[in-house]
């Protein structure tokens, strides 16, 4: 058993220079699982008992959580005996994270800590014990995380269990404050000089831009394009601003949005000679390949809603392009939100 112990804590040690972490600064984690005993049977009647408890926790880098762990075994019964006792652990643990912040998040435990026998019987005494282990965190949302935890639990007395854990996170704070920092721009101090008037300069005729694309009239070769469009050096449009956002996980168009695909669905039936690519994309929490899925079914959600509004299908087509095209920081909530949208490429016929 010291061999295993051994073995583990080393493979910890020599894991902690490859370890990048989630953001969140502290957590707090409910517990539920099974106690196996090993080589107890001296001690204890079963062999296997519920334990429950829960956990609280502070990131101190960024991929080290520190824990305080509590834990309750009730009716523990002895063997060859009437009687029964509770069991209470409380420790201290550290977590190692292992791998960016996506939704699979492994991680390395050990601690130490104190076991409480309510009632000792057969040599079964309180005392130290040392636990190491391996865990796994699931982000089922932003703040709200599944964990698994197996660990080999070593009693100073001489006694082993292997306890397995299953439980619910509710994570909060951000540990470092992602937000880029801004230089300070000091304005530069002129000195004025005084100069005689200018005469008057000759009357121009003014280039102007009427349309408001950004293009001067003379060289829009698109006039009167409406609002909310993004056109090329003629003055023509090559993409709409559809603004539409998706909720984490999801592809339905929020009621909030539909009036923005209705709008675009009136210009497609106004301006026949352009046709849409309905463009999907997703934030970076999650595997790849998942969410170029999600990506393609946010791009067909909008593109089938345009059909519904009477847009001839044939006018209309979705592409997903995942999580490759991020126009936010991922690592901030605010970020993610505004990387789960759909776009719009026009494509004049």
């Amino acid at each position: 058993m010291n061999k295993i112990t051994t073995g583990i804590l080393l493979s910890s040690v020599c894991s902690i220079a490859l370890l990048a972490g989630a953001n969140n600064k502290y957590e707090i984690t409910p517990k539920v699982g099974i106690d196996i005993h090993q080589d107890n049977h001296e001690y204890y009647k079963d062999r296997e008992e519920l334990v429950y408890g829960i956990s609280a926790g502070k990131r101190v880098f960024d991929n080290t959580i520190f824990e305080l762990e509590y834990q309750k075994e009730r009716g523990v019964k002895y063997s060859n005996s009437i009687y029964e006792t509770d069991r209470d652990r409380v420790g201290v643990n550290a977590l190692f994270e292992h791998s960016e912040y996506k939704k699979i998040v492994p991680y390395i435990i050990a601690g130490v800590g104190y076991e409480w026998i309510d009632n000792e019987r057969n040599e079964l005494e309180s005392g130290k014990y040392l636990n190491v282990g391996l865990g796994v965190r699931y982000a089922l949302q932003d703040n709200f995380h599944l964990k698994l935890e197996a660990k080999e639990v070593l009693n100073e007395n001489g006694r082993a269990d292997f306890v397995a854990l299953l439980g619910l996170t509710f994570a909060f704070g951000e540990y470092r404050d992602l937000t880029p920092i801004e230089p300070e721009i000091k304005p530069i101090k002129k000195e004025v000089i005084e100069l005689p008037p200018a005469p008057p300069a000759p009357i121009e005729v003014v280039d102007i831009d009427s349309d408001g694309d950004g293009v001067l009239d003379s060289k829009d070769l698109c006039p009167n394009t409406p609002k909310k469009f993004k056109v090329d050096s003629d003055g023509c449009p090559e993409r709409y601003n559809l603004l539409v956002h998706f909720d984490f996980d999801k592809s339905v168009i929020k009621n909030e949005f539909k009036e923005n695909v209705e709008d675009f669905a009136k210009f497609l039936s106004e301006y026949t000679i352009y046709d849409a690519v309905i463009e999907g994309h997703t934030d970076w929490i999650g595997d790849e390949k998942y969410n170029q899925k999600l990506s393609v079914e946010r791009a067909d959600s909008v593109k089938n809603y345009l059909i519904d509004l009477g847009v001839d299908d044939s006018r209309v087509s979705s592409k997903g392009y995942g999580e490759s095209m991020p126009i936010a920081d991922n690592q901030t909530s605010e970020g993610r939100y505004q990387n789960r949208r759909v776009e719009v490429q026009i494509i004049k016929k």
